[in-house]
């Protein structure tokens, strides 16, 4: 059948492509020479090989063959095992040495110690705003175009391939819009820049030595690198649990290592539309890739913006609550001024509180009945277990607190609609859509209060619209 026929090719071009590998030609060669040799001798007996063949000339240079192609494969082998480091530097304190300057940019864990890792915006509650300068094509420095053989060969024991990537020209921040600045680059172009800073050209210079010398790490608008969009991210199961890949020896980098659930460039492929980038393209780029290497629909992804999460169809309405109260009920001007003068005192009262230097968020704190809770994942059970014990429907029970707010849970009977809404009542109140996985709950709960910023703008921008007879 055809998945037979679709098999045996695959195999057959796998043989033929292990063929033309150099050094095991050598070893064929000299099996199948010895073979016939051997064969020809038994089927013989009034020959004598002697006669013909000096056997220990014939055996030097069929185990020369043989050790020639066994040094070789274990030669490949070993560079295979050396390549990354040689390409990108594993010694993070001659990093930090090099970018001292920049160190007040790089990320900070919670003992102090600092990952040569450069911050440049936060991106929590931003909204990204691409400008595509479609028509921008990068090009290689000079230095590079001339050892451009060089630094490919840097990859030699990787499988690579070239393709058109976006490339990030310029970044800034504007308000609450992070903007995205973006012109063409190709994989190639990355593979002989980025992904070679460390690689010594043969007169002992690198990329990183030549183009980002250090103390400071460049502006990206400064930058004469490929630097081609690429994404990290988790992907958490309704369970709790983070999806960890093992990486392969052939790819370009982190070989034979545990990576985040996805990490890879942005395929042209599935983020231009007619060469043309945008912010929609960013977001089907990435869920592409989840589906091609994780198999997860789309369908199946709770959308993350930032630190909290919003649902992209059922539940969109809860995230922006504001938005659509406006939109639903027509505020008088007073009401909208009250609101506006509530969320900010809700604003000021979260501003007050302890920051956590890794989530840049607000220390975590819960409290169910009388205890309180610093680790999300026992402030989600002991919610879960007060939320499945209220038996009287569509009337907030207060359960506890969250983050100094007092925290209600209300179970909508079948006739409201079903499921549970938390609600933390602040001046004003905040309330959030729960599912049935507590442990995403805590990010859902969150968001409703953290969000505040965005209410506060959408706010804003209703005053003014009230204000012009909207």
């Amino acid at each position: 059948d055809k998945n037979k026929m679709k098999k045996s090719i695959k195999i057959s071009n796998k043989l033929w492509l292990l063929l033309s590998k150099h050094y095991f030609v050598y070893i064929l060669m000299a099996l199948f020479v010895s073979i016939a040799l051997v064969i020809f001798v038994c089927l013989r007996d009034d020959f004598n090989v002697t006669d013909v063949i000096e056997l220990s000339a014939f055996s030097a240079v069929v185990l020369e063959s043989i050790l020639s192609g066994v040094a070789k494969i274990v030669q490949k082998r070993a560079a295979n095992k050396v390549e990354d480091p040689s390409k990108l530097t594993i010694d993070y304190d001659s990093l930090m040495k090099i970018y001292h300057n920049s160190k007040n940019r790089m990320i900070m864990c919670s003992d102090g110690t600092l990952i040569p890792v450069i911050i440049e915006e936060w991106l929590y509650d931003k909204e990204i705003i691409i400008d595509d300068l479609y028509e921008y094509e990068y090009k290689l420095p000079e230095l590079v175009v001339r050892y451009y053989d060089q630094f490919l060969s840097a990859h030699d024991t990787s499988n690579i391939y070239n393709n058109i990537n976006i490339r990030i020209n310029d970044w800034s921040t504007n308000g609450n819009k992070f903007i995205i600045v973006t012109g063409r680059t190709t994989y190639y172009n990355s593979l002989v820049t980025n992904r070679v800073m460390d690689y010594k050209l043969d007169n002992g210079i690198s990329i990183r030595q030549l183009y980002e010398c250090g103390p400071y790490v460049r502006p990206i608008s400064k930058s004469v690198l490929s630097n081609h969009i690429g994404f990290n991210g988790f992907i958490e199961s309704a369970d709790g649990y983070f999806a960890f890949v093992f990486r392969g020896k052939n790819v370009s980098i982190g070989k034979r290592t545990w990576a985040n659930s996805i990490g890879a460039s942005l395929k042209a492929k599935y983020a231009l539309d007619d060469y043309r980038f945008s912010a929609q393209g960013l977001e089907n780029g990435i869920l592409c890739e989840i589906k091609d290497e994780l198999k997860i629909d789309r369908n199946n992804l709770v959308r993350i913006h930032g630190q909290f999460e919003k649902l992209s169809a059922e539940y969109a309405n809860t995230v922006y609550e504001m938005q659509d109260k406006i939109k639903a009920f027509p505020m008088k001007e007073e009401q909208l001024t009250t609101a506006l003068s509530n969320l900010q005192a809700d604003r000021k009262a979260l501003k007050a509180l302890p920051i956590d230097p890794e989530t840049k968020l607000p220390v975590f704190k819960m409290k169910i009945g009388d205890v309180e809770y610093t680790d999300k994942k026992e402030a989600a059970k002991a919610l879960e277990e007060a939320a499945l014990s209220i038996r009287i429907a569509d009337t907030p029970i207060k359960v506890g607190e969250f983050q100094g707010f007092p925290l209600s849970i209300t179970v909508h009977s079948p006739a409201m609609g079903g499921g549970m809404t938390a609600t933390m009542q602040g001046e004003y109140q905040h309330s959030a859509k729960l599912i049935s996985s507590f442990a995403h709950n805590m990010s859902r709960i969150e968001a409703g209060l953290y969000n505040i910023d965005r209410r506060i703008d959408q706010g804003q921008d209703q005053s003014l619209k009230a204000e012009g007879g909207l």
